[in-house]
């Protein structure tokens, strides 16, 4: 026997008579849960209905906790609607009861006591008026978390007093915030430090990751002499500060106006596009291990010089262009970098002025609708 014919303790049951509650039984189960044991997981077929009797439980997307359920709410309310599958996991966040109905019972009570269903309604109404709200607070968070994100972008104003560059950036995040990474640091007397990353993943997590590059490789750049040096350094802090195993791109150019050269050392991030005199070349050089995992430590990271000219347009970006696809299959329907070479290139010959728009519009145009898959940044420099 269940506690649902002794005990109301839960509003959807207030209006159930006697031989709907047996009915309802009949479908039912109670279960215990222990603290930290999962009830369902996110993307599991759908086939019961659940109230919780006592204690509470989590709501977890992709291993976040995004929410709480209290005694008396109603959740997996997806089974009475049809099969389907979980939208969440949820989680007993302390010794917690739990009543499953299974979706067949739950219907005959329904056919056979249509008042049922607006009981059902409202309860669910109710829920959804107090998700709603918890919801709102959770973007307006996500939206001040892009904003933070979006004022770190490299200020073009920086080159206001420059009589050799200027720049442009873009920054197209896939959700709410990006582990993508772009900054552009003044050394002063025209020479000025060029950075590019991909913190691996999306959302908050990135951000710290992200937050630690950046303010680490700030202070570094005010000591360090040379890209690889500071990329060395940095790869030896993240071992011993940073997030353990999360994999980052970055590449680190030292650019002089003077000497008119740029000096740069890449951790296996995407190799930047040169276009100089109607052409785009991509600048390969030697490429070392990913930051993260200490590797450094065994391979020496190299360092490429490389001469620049008046016009010349200097495209750093992450793999986000690359890997725009017009469909699901990775092969065929990818862009890759030859295509990301012929739309820069086609762009610079046939457009005066800033050009980043324009090739971020293009790798959209190319494809056709199909979902983004993952962060893209490009920063461009220009050489007048």
């Amino acid at each position: 026997m269940t506690s649902l014919q002794n005990d109301q303790n839960t509003d959807f049951f207030n209006n159930l008579g006697t031989e709907a509650r047996r009915i309802l039984v009949e479908h039912s189960n109670e279960i215990r849960y222990k603290p930290g044991e999962i009830i369902f997981h996110e993307g599991d077929t759908s086939r019961s209905i659940y109230i919780l009797l006592s204690g509470t439980c989590e709501v977890l997307k992709q291993d976040e906790v995004v929410n709480h359920i209290r005694p008396e709410e109603v959740f997996g309310e997806i089974a009475t609607l049809g099969e389907g599958k979980r939208t969440a996991t949820i989680r007993a966040a302390e010794e917690a009861v739990v009543l499953e109905l299974s979706g067949n019972g739950l219907q005959v009570v329904l056919s056979v006591y249509p008042d049922v269903l607006n009981s059902l309604i409202r309860k669910l109404a109710d829920q959804a008026s107090r998700m709603s709200d918890r919801e709102a607070g959770i973007r307006k968070e996500q939206k001040a978390l892009q904003d933070v994100e979006k004022s770190l972008l490299p200020d073009p104003a920086l080159f206001n007093e420059s009589t050799r560059f200027s720049i442009e950036s873009r920054w197209q995040p896939l959700v709410y915030a990006s582990g993508d990474y772009c900054d552009v640091i003044s050394l002063g007397d025209e020479r000025y430090l060029f950075v590019i990353g991909d913190v691996m993943g999306h959302g908050a997590m990135t951000s710290v990751t992200l937050a630690t590059v950046r303010g680490e490789l700030r202070a570094l750049s005010s000591r360090e002499s040379s890209p690889r040096s500071i990329i060395t350094s940095l790869d030896g802090h993240l071992l011993k500060h940073g997030p353990h195993n999360i994999p980052i791109t970055l590449l680190v150019a030292l650019v002089d106006g003077n000497t008119l050269t740029a000096r740069y050392c890449n951790a296996g991030h995407t190799e930047p596009m040169l276009y100089r005199d109607g052409r785009v070349e991509l600048l390969a050089g030697i490429h070392g291990p990913m930051l993260g995992f200490g590797l450094s430590q065994e391979s020496e990271y190299g360092e490429d010089t490389f001469n620049l000219c008046q016009g010349d347009r200097l495209l750093f970006f992450t793999d986000g262009l690359t890997e725009a696809r017009k469909g699901p299959d990775p092969q065929k329907d990818m862009l890759g970098m030859e295509g990301l070479q012929g739309i820069y290139q086609d762009i610079c010959r046939n457009q005066a002025g800033q050009v980043l728009d324009t090739v971020f519009l293009a790798v959209d145009g190319f494809r056709r609708g199909y979902e983004a898959k993952d962060d893209a940044t490009g920063l461009l420099l220009y050489v007048n």
